[in-house]
Parts: C-alpha cells; sequence; structure tokens
C-alpha cells in the first residue's frame, strides 16, 4: 500500500511539475467554515447544550483538490473536504467530524476567475458525544452517496502567476441511511497552484 501511495505522489509530482507553464494540473488547499444542518435526530437531540445557553462552539475545517485541465474553460476536480463542528459546556461535549471525497467539473463561463463546479460526493459523518445523563458515545453514519455544489472566484485563472488565492462557497447534500440528510453550507479561502 505504502508504494501504491508512494507511486501516486511521484506521478501527481511530475504532472505537476511537467505543466508548469501550461497549467494543465493544478491544486488547492484551504481552510473554511460553515455551518452543519443535520437531520438525524440523534445528533440533533445531543446538540441540547446549544439550547441549554452557556455553551461554545466551533466550525472549523479544510478542503483540498487536483484539478486537470480538460479544456480551456473545463477542468475535472478529485478532492476531499472535512468540516469539524465541535460544541462543549464543560465537560459535555458533542463533536462532529463530516468528512467527504468527490468528483467533478468545474466550469468558467467568462467572468475572470468566477466559476461553479458540480460534483459527486462520498462521505460520512462521526459523533462524539458526552453528557451527565449518559456515557460518552462514538458513532458513525453510513456512507453516503451525495453531491456538492460550488461557486468560487479563482484569483490565479487567466494570470502568469504560479500561486494566488481563491474565495468559494459550497453546498454538499449527503444522505446518511435510514431517511436522513446532512446538508452542509461552507465558505473558504484556498490558496491555488
Amino acid at each position: 500500500m505504502k508504494k501504491l501511495l508512494g507511486l501516486c505522489a511521484f506521478l501527481a509530482l511530475a504532472f505537476e511539475l511537467s505543466a508548469k507553464s501550461s497549467k494543465i494540473v493544478g491544486f488547492d488547499i484551504g481552510l473554511s467554515s460553515g455551518l452543519p444542518v443535520y437531520s438525524d435526530s440523534a445528533v440533533s437531540d445531543s446538540n441540547e447544550l446549544v439550547n441549554d445557553g452557556d455553551f461554545n462552539r466551533v466550525i472549523a475545517g479544510g478542503l483540498f483538490d487536483f484539478s486537470f485541465r480538460l479544456c480551456e474553460p473545463l477542468k475535472l476536480l478529485l478532492g476531499a473536504d472535512l468540516l469539524c463542528d465541535f460544541i462543549w459546556s464543560g465537560s459535555d461535549y458533542s463533536n462532529h467530524l463530516d468528512y467527504a471525497f468527490w468528483s467533478g467539473i468545474k466550469a468558467y463561463p467568462g467572468i475572470g476567475g468566477l466559476n461553479c463546479s458540480v460534483a459527486y460526493a462520498l462521505g460520512r459523518r462521526s459523533d462524539f458525544r458526552n453528557n451527565d445523563a449518559a456515557d460518552s458515545i462514538i458513532s458513525s453514519s453510513s456512507w453516503g452517496n451525495g453531491f456538492r455544489l460550488g461557486v468560487e472566484y479563482d484569483f490565479l485563472y487567466g494570470s502568469s502567476r504560479t500561486c494566488m488565492p481563491a474565495l468559494g462557497f459550497y453546498y454538499r447534500f449527503m444522505p446518511r441511511g435510514n431517511d436522513t440528510y446532512d446538508n452542509i453550507f461552507s465558505v473558504y479561502i484556498s490558496i491555488v497552484r
């Protein structure tokens, strides 16, 4: 497995180094924050900490993707993102990690670096809960097949520079099994290469 990962990393680096002038291959990595909307009653019930008033909450995440130019306005994307929702009050906590892998198309309609993307997503959520009334609970949802829609402004597009920021927003719809769905709304800033 290590040899396979090493080979993949070597090939990605070789493509990146050979594509510097033509920008056929690129990648970006970034930080995000947002709002996860859970429909799972187990998660919603565990978030009673929020309703009790005195709580702390941090929602932060990260994302990365590789892009391959198909033609001038279209790119193929392969990526992943993670959104962490940490809620706590004293020793009680309700933490959720939402992670997904996705593949899709990014299109530039000709308005500078503005672009839109649509992608198929495969994701899962892991929950870590603890309160005075119950023991610690660690659970994970089923893997779900969903979709990801994004809007981004890429400052590198059309530029001769090699590295610039991008600002964006995405919405990810993720089925979790048992007729439950998560809706993830996220904003991000990334470095595009």
